[in-house]
């Protein structure tokens, strides 16, 4: 597996946040662009187990995938996993100064062959940085918007 991170400081408390992190259906407002088509999946859109649906578009296509929340710490942590195993994203969230520091780690399997390994951490690496840095600045946008 290989990962990438990154990180933002949000002026909100980490309950407000985690109350966007949380409740799959109001991730669809802050998801990167490449994500397509994203749903929930189950009847319920919070806690564990709840699961969302979405595309990834990727150079070589668009790739299926459903993610289920599988840890919640409330309000200082979430993870959620794709029903294959084949991603991870972690949500941790640290109070600093009058607001939160958010970073959202993701873990992902490396594509197969000796090309995929060498062109893994340049593309994908890459690509994966700028989707979590977009949805962060997408989320922090919408709770520094928000009152709840």
């Amino acid at each position: 597996m290989s990962t990438v991170q990154a990180d933002i400081v949000i002026a909100r408390p980490p309950e407000v946040i985690f109350s966007w992190l949380g409740d799959l259906a109001r991730h669809r407002q802050f998801v990167p662009d490449g994500w397509i088509d994203y749903r929930v999946t189950t009847p319920q859109a919070s806690g564990k187990g709840a699961r969302a649906r979405f595309r990834a578009h990727w150079i070589r296509g668009d790739a299926p995938l459903e993610v289920e929340i599988v840890e919640i710490e409330h309000p200082d942590r979430l993870v959620q996993r794709s029903t294959k195993g084949e991603i991870t994203l972690t949500w941790t969230l640290a109070r600093q100064g009058g607001g939160t520091r958010v970073a959202l780690q993701t873990e992902y399997a490396q594509s197969d062959g000796l090309l995929g390994r060498l062109l893994s951490p340049l593309v994908t690496s890459s690509r994966l940085r700028g989707d979590c840095q977009q949805t962060l600045e997408r989320l922090k946008a919408l709770c520094e918007g928000s009152e709840r």
